[in-house]
């Protein structure tokens, strides 16, 4: 997921650019909730992101 350090949308959900660099280097695992706040926001089903 390194596109979403730089799409303004992530901001946009409150990450920070640590917790950003955290999800795109698997050191932290994303919930559901948060999956679907991503898909939502980037406008794309949820398996896209899988």
């Amino acid at each position: 997921m390194r596109w979403l350090r730089f799409h303004p949308r992530a901001k946009k959900l409150g990450f920070n650019q640590s917790y950003i660099s955290k999800i795109e280097t698997g050191q932290v695992d994303i919930s559901v909730i948060l999956l679907k706040q991503l898909a939502k926001c980037y406008k794309k089903d949820v398996g896209w992101f899988l």
